[in-house]
């Protein structure tokens, strides 16, 4: 990720706020259960989803065809939907 700034208004407020990040090019990268992962918008219909293998963790690296696609997407039992919100963001490019 590129410029990536950590401060105190990193969390997203609502689902819409953090939609329109993705959608408009922002950089997320947030942990959930103790694993980094971070989003990419590669292009129009491609949001990209990672996290690097550590830990004993296989790690992730997928393209989703959606934004909408992406908050339905299951990390550890959960939606993306369901847990970005409280989820601790450690990086987001603004």
């Amino acid at each position: 990720m590129s410029k990536i700034y950590n401060n105190d208004s990193n969390k997203f407020e609502t689902i819409n706020e953090f939609k329109e990040s993705v959608i408009y090019g922002c950089e997320v990268e947030f942990i959930y259960r103790g694993k980094l992962y971070g989003i990419t918008r590669l292009e129009v219909d491609n949001i990209n989803l990672y996290s690097p293998k550590e830990n004993g963790f296989e790690g992730i690296d997928i393209l989703l065809p959606s934004i909408d696609a992406l908050l339905d997407y299951e990390i550890d039992g959960a939606r993306i939907r369901d847990i970005i919100l409280d989820a601790e963001i450690t990086g987001r490019n603004l």
